[in-house]
Formats: C-alpha cells, structure tokens, sequence
C-alpha cells in the first residue's frame, strides 16, 4: 500500500457517503461492521494480523498510523507491548 494510496476503510468511508453531501448511505450497523473488516483487511495487507487456523493472530505488534493505541485496548487488558 504507497502513502499515496486509500486504505480499505478510508475507500469504504468514501464509498458509505453520498459525495455531493456526505448524507451516510448505510446504516450504522452495517457501517461499523464493515468498517471493522476494512480495517482488518488493511492489518492483513501490511502482514499485522495473519490466521492460524480458524483463528486471528497478531503477527506484528508495531505501532501504525492503522492502529493507534485506543484501539489496541480492550477493557480489562492491558495496552499490547509496542
């Protein structure tokens, strides 16, 4: 992915939103889960996240400009090692 390239959820942000207005297209529901999958997409093109097995694993821990820390914290975690 070049810096000059859109991240899947930057395109589908795009895409959710009439142009002329920015009137959302979609509902919420549908938004947040997509977006959700969006972004997991892009970790998986950068080689962040990889499956194993049936399951989702963290392949690199680095900080991104995809994965601030606000996101790498879940309630009754602790922030994952940078």
């Amino acid at each position: 992915m070049s810096s000059e390239q859109l991240t899947f959820a930057e395109e589908l942000i795009l895409l959710a939103h009439r142009e002329t207005d920015g009137k959302q297209l979609i509902p919420n529901n549908v938004l947040n889960v997509s977006l959700t999958a969006a972004e997991l997409a892009d970790l998986a093109e950068l080689g962040r996240v990889e499956l194993r097995g049936a399951n989702l694993a963290v392949a690199d821990r680095r900080q991104s400009s995809i994965s601030p820390p606000i996101i790498r914290t879940f309630p009754g975690t602790s922030p994952a090692p940078g």
